[in-house]
């Protein structure tokens, strides 16, 4: 059932992205209370959300990648009997791709051969899109929000893509690979050619707060997100994660701290980039540990830094 939701967006796309990130929450929140009786309520919820409407805002991109992935010679199905053990170093040359000037048949090639040809794993592959759309937030400035939600929504949707890699391996769901890698590279020459806002990214502050013990150095974070310190915050947190300590309990403070947005102005998009952003960097490959991920923390730490406090919530 979820692998048919799955495929059922795998080469389309309409608002933002939003039919698979719907797909792929609900599936999460089914395994977190074990399915059961709750089923009905999800597809209930889902089912709307994943035919193509026929007020479709679809771009031209997604046409394009809906040809190429329909041609039998850029099938990926070759993976399932693949027996070579992957070789997921491979993929950087697609996260340069992603991040070029190229255009949407290339990057689908790229896709294709960073699977098929280089024998990365589908995982890999979803992982440095993902870390595209993440460089690509962490140069915005949220002052501008509008374009800056649009810009997190590249992010949103190539996490759910690195997702459904974690979660299946059925072929039905690669395609996803074409329209992650796709709409996450016209995402970026888009906002190159605009008059968005870049900023260089901001550099850590020179003295982390909270010593070396864990919970000292997570409740300095938590104060430094709610008094809006960038600097200090990333400070923290990099010093945190270089003496070894759980990155689970990192982005666990760190939600905490993205409660405190207020949802309603926000419309909950600080949460969902964290969220993200955290699911992402936590299922960085291992054959990958030489290349930073620490742009997810970025965007997650920005994203609270730059959303509208709850001034009810911060007083409890």
């Amino acid at each position: 059932m979820e692998v048919r939701a799955f495929e059922a967006v795998a080469d389309t796309f309409q608002h933002g992205g939003h039919p698979l990130i719907f797909a792929v929450r609900g599936f999460q929140l089914l395994d977190a209370v074990e399915w059961g009786d709750r089923v009905p309520n999800i597809l209930h919820w889902l089912a709307p959300h994943l035919p193509l409407q026929s007020s479709s805002d679809e771009p031209a991109w997604a046409r394009t990648v809906r040809d190429f992935a329909s041609k039998p010679e850029n099938s990926m199905k070759s993976v399932r009997t693949r027996l070579s053990t992957p070789k997921d170093e491979n993929a950087l040359e697609l996260y340069k791709l992603v991040n070029s000037t190229s255009d949407t048949i290339q990057v689908c090639q790229g896709v294709y051969n960073t699977v098929i040809k280089s024998e990365t794993s589908p995982v890999a592959t979803a992982a440095v899109i993902a870390l595209s759309a993440a460089e690509l937030l962490r140069t915005l400035d949220n002052a501008e929000h509008e374009q800056y939600i649009k810009a997190a929504h590249g992010l949103l949707f190539a996490s759910a893509v690195h997702q459904v890699m974690r979660r299946v391996q059925d072929v039905e769901a690669l395609p996803l690979l074409y329209t992650s890698a796709a709409y996450v590279n016209a995402l970026r020459q888009e906002i190159a050619s605009s008059s968005l806002k870049q900023t260089e990214p901001t550099a850590a502050g020179t003295i982390p707060g909270g010593g070396f013990i864990a919970s000292s150095q997570l409740e300095t974070l938590q104060e430094q997100l709610k008094n809006k310190d960038f600097a200090g915050a990333l400070a923290t947190s990099q010093r945190y994660l270089k003496v070894g300590h759980d990155p689970r309990a990192l982005f666990g403070a760190i939600a905490i701290a993205a409660g405190h947005i207020d949802a309603t102005r926000d419309q909950g998009h600080t949460l969902q980039i964290v969220q993200a952003a955290a699911e992402s960097y936590m299922a960085w490959p291992k054959a990958l540990a030489t290349t930073s991920a620490d742009a997810f923390l970025h965007v997650a730490l920005r994203a609270i830094v730059g959303g509208p406090l709850d001034e009810i919530s911060v007083r409890f």
